[in-house]
């Protein structure tokens, strides 16, 4: 059996509320509502209080008010409610022997003690609304109010006792409601560093679908009510100090889970939602002060779904089971633990209806609970179920409850959508959506009883490629291994032929020779051809290039069902290029260099092509040195020609020379140098200058270069000077000669 120690200091710790007017000790508390009859509501509100310090005589005789809204509309005077018989009823979490040592026998017995009250009263609802709310904002009768505790370590405003407020939800439009049965109690005292579980197993008498969520602590004297601040790092979501990774929320099932890691005494609020045919109908709120002490040792037996043996369902976790719709049987053995030993009394309040729930060895340190359920005719949703699991430890026991969710889920469906066709030639993209079922979803695609893929989707919508063929797709689940659905789906050659067909040349010349026309088609496509006003030709449109025109078509190709977008052919005829040879015939010298000139095209070819020289401006020219025809063609951008020539054949053998006898030198554009004059064109030339000393003041080898009387930088005195000229014609003829040549100034 397990011991603690409990000093006297504990007794501040636990002081959780007051009234106003005198003192009294509340832990938390709830507010819920029960349809009677006609228009007639139960409305009961359960506080839970502490009994250190205090025998409760304000709980004894308090007549709690709540008021009823439509909306945020008052609708009349405050509900009046009344101590039901039987309550205050202690529900202090100790050992039988010791059931007598807790505060509420005594309050300055070291022992905690918790004590549960229970006040009701009957209200007439006779208007349908979907916003009728029932409001607890405190007022506990005359002037009493219900104070949270100064103690409270994750919220603000604890210091002046902000005041309770609980508020029930009903959508009575479309029929009566009844919040759900909270049926665990809370004793809300927990070890420091011990795993713990919490729950306030929600039972719905309508059997709505619930829903889950932690939310924020409220207080208000009126029917808007103000949100509490919390204290960071703690939030409504997240208000425990628990060691890393360990706090856990259930939206599903209201399962709490976490090992507090600090002294505390913190706020929690809970609040259930009811749903039916997907309409919120009603919800309900427990607010519970979490006790954290550091000098008790009590760990909680040990319960879950992740070491039970289960049969005809999937653990999904968080103590969640899925069940495919139609599974005749589901068996769930729990295995319970108790790390010190202790002996366990487990206690189901409510399980699914036509369901059994047996414990083998119970009150032993290791019970056995088997839960069988026929779930054949079972209508799909999910269902709660609630496990009581209380130690005899002592001085102080673990009672704690742990929920579990059966979930019917309908098998898995699947629906087949192309999103592009195949266009006969590629794979078809498309979506396969599955429905119902547990995600992830594992998919294999098969092809004759070949895989083809395997997908593992969390999504949904598989997307996959396929060739034309017959598939069967099978739809299991990791959570849902019970359920296996096959889809036999058909992928057909479909869609727009993604290839246009490929024309070419689409230009031709005036007078060129038309051939047929020539489409480039894929996989042996069919042509097929139209008018630009869309009429289909019966065979292949032939043209003529009489004169420059473009001609028009349409044209299209088919693979197997699918056919190609339209094509728009155009034929162009252009106009040949007009050229014209610049260069006029002439007389020449044998050996003169003429540059050849052409308009009326884009780009120019002359021949006889050895004779002809392209410089680095891409001008052309040619030195003649017979008679010589030169050709030219012509083209433009279109690959058109056309040709033009000229015919240099007056030929002369150019080859006299002529000699000055002076020349002044004086920069006045007349006779300023000194060169032998030539007629032809010399294949060598020299020639040499000089002064009466014999000294060579100038020479060249080109006949064009003059002497500009000029030596050394230097004017040359005027005078007689002596030239000498070797040269040789291209015609053959040799030229030697001597002279004087006179330099005036």
């Amino acid at each position: 059996m397990k011991k603690a120690f409990f000093a006297t200091g504990m007794l501040l710790l636990c002081s959780l509320a007051f009234f106003k007017a005198r003192a009294t000790h509340i832990y938390g508390g709830e507010l819920l509502y029960t349809y009677i009859s006609g228009n007639t509501y139960k409305v009961n509100l359960v506080m839970y209080g502490d009994c250190s310090g205090a025998s409760f005589p304000g709980l004894d005789t308090a007549k709690p008010q709540v008021s009823l809204y439509n909306g945020f509309t008052n609708s009349g005077p405050p509900i009046i409610l009344v101590k039901e018989a039987g309550y205050g009823q202690e529900v202090s979490p100790v050992c039988d022997k010791e059931a007598g040592n807790t505060s509420c026998k005594n309050p300055t017995n070291p022992l905690p003690g918790v004590m549960k009250y229970v006040y009701s009263k009957t209200v007439n609802i006779s208007t349908p609304s979907a916003g009728w709310r029932f409001v607890f904002t405190g007022n506990m009768g005359g002037n009493a109010l219900a104070g949270r505790s100064t103690a409270i370590t994750n919220i603000s405003g604890s210091n002046n006792g902000s005041i309770m407020y609980l508020e029930a939800r009903l959508n009575n439009l479309n029929g009566h409601n009844s919040s759900p049965n909270y049926t665990s109690i809370p004793t809300p005292y927990f070890c420091i560093n011990r795993p713990q579980q919490y729950n306030q197993g929600a039972v719905d008498p309508d059997n709505d679908s619930l829903s889950f969520s932690l939310t924020s602590a409220l207080t208000g004297q009126t029917g808007t009510p103000t949100t509490i601040a919390y204290i960071p790092p703690y939030t409504a979501t997240a208000p425990l100090a628990a060691a890393q990774n360990t706090f856990s929320y259930n939206a599903v099932n209201g399962q709490m889970g976490f090992t507090p890691d600090q002294v505390q005494s913190s706020l929690v609020v809970n609040k259930v939602e009811e749903y039916k045919n997907g309409v919120l109908v009603g919800s309900s709120m427990r607010e519970m002060t979490f006790v954290v002490l550091n000098n008790c040792n009590n760990t909680p037996p040990q319960s879950g779904l992740d070491k039970a043996q289960i049969t005809g369902g999937k653990h999904e976790g968080n103590n969640i089971v899925n069940v495919c719709q139609g599974t005749p049987f589901i068996n769930i053995n729990i295995p319970i633990t108790d790390p010190e030993g202790d002996a366990v009394n487990v206690d189901a309040p409510s399980i699914p209806t036509g369901s059994s729930l047996n414990v083998a060895n119970n009150n032993t340190p290791t019970p056995t609970v088997i839960f069988s359920w026929n779930t054949s005719n079972i209508p799909l949703g999910t269902y709660n179920f609630y496990i009581n699991y209380k130690d005899n430890g002592c001085p102080l026991t673990s009672n704690q409850t742990t929920a579990y969710t059966i979930r019917i889920v309908q098998p898995p469906s699947l629906t087949y959508e192309p999103v592009y066709g195949t266009g006969c030639y590629h794979k078809q993209f498309l979506h396969l959506k599955v429905t119902n079922g547990v995600l992830p979803y594992a998919v294999t695609i098969k092809r004759d009883g070949i895989t083809i893929s395997n997908h593992l989707d969390t999504t949904g919508i598989i997307k996959d490629s396929l060739v034309a063929g017959n598939y069967t797709a099978y739809i299991t689940s990791p959570n849902l291994s019970e359920c296996v659905t096959s889809f036999d789906f058909t992928v057909v050659d479909s869609g727009t032929y993604p290839v246009k067909p490929f024309f070419i040349p689409p230009h031709y010349c005036v007078n060129e020779l038309a051939p047929a026309l020539t489409v480039r088609t894929a996989n042996d496509a069919i042509l097929h051809w139209f008018t630009t006003e869309g009429t289909p030709l019966a065979v292949a449109p032939t043209f003529d290039t009489k004169q420059p025109q473009v001609f028009y078509w349409l044209v299209s190709q088919q693979y197997k069902v699918c056919e190609s977008l339209t094509d728009t052919v155009k034929v162009y005829v252009h106009e040949n290029p007009d050229v014209h040879i610049l260069n006029q015939p002439e007389k020449l010298c044998m050996g003169d260099r003429i540059y050849l000139r052409a308009i009326g095209a884009e780009s120019y070819h002359w021949e006889p092509q050895d004779k002809v020289d392209i410089g680095a401006d891409s001008s052309y020219s040619s030195r003649v040195m017979e008679p010589t025809m030169y050709v030219l063609t012509s083209t433009n951008g279109y690959g058109c020609h056309d040709t033009d020539y000229v015919l240099y054949d007056q030929i002369e053998q150019c080859c006299r020379f002529f000699y000055p006898t002076a020349f002044t030198p004086n920069m006045d554009g007349k006779n300023d140098g000194f060169r032998v004059r030539m007629y032809g064109n010399p294949e060598s030339y020299r020639l040499t200058i000089y002064n009466r000393w014999g000294q060579v003041v100038f020479t060249t080898d080109d006949p064009n270069k003059y002497w500009d009387g000029n030596f050394g930088g230097r004017s040359c005195d005027p005078g007689v000077y002596f030239y000498k000229v070797q040269g040789k014609c291209l015609t053959g003829h040799i030229e030697e000669a001597k002279g004087e040549i006179s330099l005036l100034r």
